[in-house]
């Protein structure tokens, strides 16, 4: 066993102050490290919470985060505990003890052959006759983060955690279906399930897209990727009642992962307001007085194949956008603020509005959640003067609101 004290970084970005405010950092209270994967940033962060997980405190700092982040994995972490916090004007100065075990973990001869830690889509068997497939952007500790929940009986999808107890550990198999793009992920992922379905193989998947809300009812009986929860006549589930836990549980977790995204982009999404306001200021002669044909009121990185890069476009009908280009498109994370003062800030994919993203009216709604092709599609929150509400969205019609 070793215990050593680890300084926490961003805490002015995220809920520390709240916390601290809320008296649950004082010395010695517990506090939870989480392997932060999918952050964008960082492929091996940690982030760190307070005990229920209820407020976000900050990151652990990049130098050493990949070890606690393997050591998370591993399951190596015995226990977490604030030593020391302070408030300051506009953040916490906080340091935490964290008390691991340095014994060199070992995985099943199945999965300790080497996992590239790169984006991709995979899938999951035990011997029985299902697989669960899914994507990440860093497969290796995709993989080692399923067999950890697994081994500790955490695992979410309980049909898979049953599998595992009853056939163990030998007959885990993870195996990569193939490479993609971050961008391209679930666009993949669902289409590796719509293929499996397609010719009949049973899956451990809650639903059809591999997100928790679209259910498919061509596959097999033994599935429970049959469950019909999209349900556009809002019909009431005639599953048992750990189904429809599962389901819920499977929407609080896409909740939890369009309120993350929101805050690890406010840094960025401020950024580029920024940036469009003080283009907006400019009048418009001035805008566009080193415009091209090809390129009106644009500054930023270009190269012969186009813009590329961060770079902010003016348009001559008082539209702008600042964010990411590729190849002359908006791609990445971007905000754009039309002329009647509507803004989206979020991710987009060939110029179109695809991922997650916040939209913002002149009235003062919002609507924070999934996009696809420019339309609001999946998972989504949306708040005016009137109501607000979890719901899901097809095509940019509201289908039915989440209890």
């Amino acid at each position: 066993m070793r215990t050593t004290n680890l300084k926490v970084v961003g805490t002015y970005y995220y809920q520390a102050i709240d916390a601290f405010r809320a008296g649950i950092l004082s010395v010695g209270s517990v506090v939870k490290l989480v392997a932060d994967t999918n952050n964008p940033h960082d492929k091996n962060a940690v982030a760190v919470y307070s005990k229920n997980l209820e407020f976000k405190l900050g990151h652990l700092r990049k130098d050493y985060a990949k070890k606690y982040q393997s050591l998370i994995l591993q399951n190596k972490i015995h226990t977490c505990k604030v030593y020391s916090s302070e408030l300051l004007t506009n953040s916490v100065e906080l340091k935490i003890s964290v008390t691991y075990d340095e014994n060199p973990f070992k995985d099943h001869a199945q999965i300790s052959q080497i996992i590239p830690t790169v984006p991709g889509i995979y899938k999951i068997s035990l011997g029985a006759d299902k697989v669960y497939i899914g994507s990440t952007n860093n497969l290796k500790a995709r993989c080692q983060s399923h067999l950890s929940a697994l081994r500790n009986g955490t695992h979410k999808n309980n049909p898979l955690q049953k599998d595992f107890e009853k056939f163990g550990e030998s007959h885990f198999v993870f195996d990569v279906i193939n490479f993609c793009q971050n961008e391209k992920l679930l666009k993949q992922e669902a289409d590796a399930i719509k293929v499996a379905v397609k010719n009949g193989v049973s899956l451990y998947n809650l639903t059809g897209d591999g997100r928790g809300y679209i259910s498919n009812s061509n596959s097999s009986s033994n599935s429970i990727t049959d469950r019909k929860i999209f349900d556009k006549s809002n019909a009431r589930l005639t599953e048992n009642a750990n189904t429809r836990r599962q389901v819920d549980q499977n929407y609080e977790l896409e909740k939890e992962r369009v309120e993350s995204f929101l805050i690890e982009y406010k840094t960025l999404r401020e950024k580029e307001l920024e940036s469009i306001n003080e283009a907006i200021k400019v009048n418009f002669v001035s805008r566009f007085k080193s415009a091209t044909v090809t390129n009106p009121g644009y500054r930023g990185r270009s190269f012969i194949f186009g813009k590329f890069g961060f770079g902010r476009e003016t348009y001559s009908n008082g539209d702008c956008y600042v964010g990411n280009f590729r190849r002359n498109k908006k791609e990445g994370h971007g905000t754009y603020r039309w002329s009647n003062g509507n803004t989206y800030a979020g991710i987009w994919i060939e110029n179109r509005r695809t991922g997650l993203g916040l939209y913002q009216w002149n009235t003062g709604s919002i609507y924070k959640g999934e996009w696809l092709d420019g339309k609001q599609h999946g998972i989504g929150f949306f708040q005016s003067y009137q109501n607000a509400y979890w719901g899901i969205w097809r095509g940019g019609e509201l289908d039915r609101k989440l209890p």
